[in-house]
């Protein structure tokens, strides 16, 4: 997060706005913490402002992902869409949010078996695929890892003030 000159708090993925920057926890319930104080409200006008902050940073995120998947498929990182018989220890599931409950405990058993990590992200995050299976040699596999975290643990709890 960042304080810009004009006194607004936006977030900032990149690191390259001006302004004072803080940190903040990727957590719902740590960011409801931090705007439901004086401190935090100070710098907003209404709920609606922090609303559209928050939607902005899974916005941000969402798009993070979908690069990083981009970036697998160009790189040949990916195992084909359903491909999970085959999941090694250390690959990442990605699944569609919009799958079937049914294929998504089928995907689900899978990679606890083979002790894959599996992220539900929402259907948007992933434009073709209902699962992605990422193998562990994708050089970026850490920092989509951590991507896909920061989604889970924002958008675990929602926003609630």
């Amino acid at each position: 997060m960042v304080l810009l000159p004009s006194f607004q708090i936006a977030f900032d993925g990149m690191h390259t706005m001006p302004g004072r920057g803080m940190y903040l926890c990727p957590d719902g319930g740590c960011f409801n913490r931090a705007f439901k104080n004086r401190k935090g409200r100070k710098h907003f006008r209404d709920d609606e402002q922090i609303h559209d902050l928050y939607r902005g940073i899974l916005v941000t995120l969402c798009d993070s992902i979908a690069q990083h998947i981009e970036l697998v498929r160009t790189r040949r990182h990916l195992d084909d869409a359903g491909r999970i018989d085959n999941l090694r220890k250390g690959d990442i599931v990605v699944v569609n949010g919009g799958m079937h409950p049914g294929q998504r405990e089928n995907v689900h058993a899978a990679a606890q078996e083979s002790g894959s990590e599996v992220f539900d992200i929402p259907g948007n995050c992933m434009k073709e695929a209902a699962v992605v299976v990422v193998n562990d040699s994708f050089p970026m596999i850490t920092r989509l890892k951590r991507y896909l975290r920061l989604y889970e643990r924002l958008s675990s709890k929602g926003l609630v003030l």
